[in-house]
């Protein structure tokens, strides 16, 4: 994560979202009120959003778990799409 203040971000701005946007870079900007503001690309928040969501559920984080597991270890039927 890339840590900026807000007036570097607004004089660099354009270069500031190809990071974002090219290298999937997270910057956290940091204001004078002594705010920070997280600026990311869209799929990267829906990422998380969607992840977040899914593990809200103890069933279903329990199953992802699982199934994390019988791929890290190669278990499981291998099927050709």
């Amino acid at each position: 994560m890339q840590k900026t203040t807000y007036s570097y971000t607004r004089e660099h701005l354009s270069s500031i979202l190809d990071q974002i946007s090219n290298d999937a870079e997270i910057f956290c900007i940091h204001r004078k009120n002594g705010q920070e503001v997280i600026m990311l690309d869209k799929s990267d928040y829906t990422s998380l959003v969607e992840t977040a969501y899914i593990l809200r559920s103890p069933k279903n984080a329990k199953e992802l778990f699982k199934a994390l597991e019988e791929s890290e270890n190669n278990l499981g039927e291998k099927i050709d799409l």
